[in-house]
């Protein structure tokens, strides 16, 4: 029937987006009511085609995971390290290596915030200016805050030998679709093929890093 032929039209074009080559016939028989034939044709359609994914995955190796995920990144055109914390709302960037990288910390009134640190003292969190972060080839977008990572840092240091220079949040880890990959120590980053990154938003959850 023409209505069959219609539908087998569409699932062809398919076929075509996977580089197949096929010529699909049906031939329900005589006694077969139309009825029957679309739920066939529905099931066809929607079992074992699935679309091409735009988006691929560039992996980055942990530089350690003593303590939690430490990967090398690229801040303002010079190697650094971050600690990947999903515990943390927010991306933060240690102020005391702003002379360091480049960067500028800035106090606003109109946003002010406090969290607390890795030994319980509190600190204000800044906004930042020029910061261009780099993940493996990618350069990334996001809202990055300045905050007094002393403490962390130290401990950090302590533990692995690396001394870090921020936290990649959750903010950041959702905008690119991060996979953790403990069995292979490696992160995966979303890469859209032929996509350009998006700018964040200044909308940000604030929440205190564990």
């Amino acid at each position: 029937p023409a209505f069959t032929q219609l539908y087998l039209g569409v699932t062809s074009g398919y076929i075509r987006e996977f580089n197949f080559t096929a010529v699909i016939k049906i031939k329900p028989p005589i006694n077969m009511k139309p009825s029957y034939i679309f739920p066939l044709v529905v099931l066809f359609l929607f079992t074992g085609f699935i679309p091409k994914s735009n988006v691929e995955y560039e992996f980055i190796e942990f530089a350690d995971i003593t303590y939690k995920p430490i990967i090398a990144v690229t801040l303002n055109g010079k190697k650094a390290y971050f600690l990947i914390d999903s515990g943390s709302d927010i991306t933060i960037i240690d102020h005391n290596v702003a002379e360091k990288y480049g960067f500028t910390a800035i106090n606003r009134r109109e946003e002010k915030h406090t969290v607390l640190g890795v030994v319980g003292e509190t600190s204000e969190v800044m906004s930042t200016k020029n910061v261009n972060l780099r993940i493996g080839s990618s350069r990334v977008f996001n809202r990055y805050l300045a905050f007094n990572l002393k403490s962390l840092v130290r401990v950090t240091m302590r533990n692995t030998g690396f001394r870090i220079s921020g936290i990649i949040g959750s903010d950041l880890m959702k905008r690119y679709g991060f996979v953790i990959d403990y069995a292979n120590k490696r992160v995966g980053i979303q890469v859209p093929s032929g996509a350009k990154a998006k700018k964040a938003d200044n909308t940000i959850a604030l929440a205190t890093p564990n």
